[in-house]
């Protein structure tokens, strides 16, 4: 089963390979003997790390409460963070408003001054 282990293993090539010498009943055979045997391995490392394998699930079990914990912290986080943003977008609305007014107020107090300016001159023809 070497060849299964390798990095560069293709099983297209495998099953070609397999095909071609005309020996495919054997080969399956050989591989579902092999797939019954890693599963007994699989069983047997199964049944004997049990305890172990159970203290990771209640580790497992640990975490997920500490995850929900931090959720819930995060969540909260956000809301905060939504309510600061909205709290702030309304001053910098009017702020952006009144910025708008003053420009506009100064550009008509130009216009008028360069009216005034105009009248002035023409009152003294």
């Amino acid at each position: 089963f070497a060849p299964f282990l390798r990095e560069d293993f293709d099983p297209n090539a495998y099953t070609s390979d397999v095909v071609e010498s005309g020996m495919t009943s054997r080969h399956l055979e050989k591989l579902s003997t092999g797939v019954a045997e890693v599963g007994r391995e699989i069983h047997a490392e199964v049944v004997s790390r049990h305890e172990e394998l159970l203290g990771q699930v209640g580790n497992v079990e640990d975490l997920e409460r500490v995850m929900e914990v931090v959720r819930h912290g995060v969540n909260g986080l956000q809301s905060v963070i939504d309510r600061i943003r909205t709290e702030l977008q309304q001053p910098y609305k009017q702020l952006q408003a009144r910025t708008k007014q003053l420009a506009n107020l100064q550009e008509a107090s130009e216009l008028l001054r360069r009216v005034s300016r105009y009248l002035h001159l023409v009152k003294k023809l």
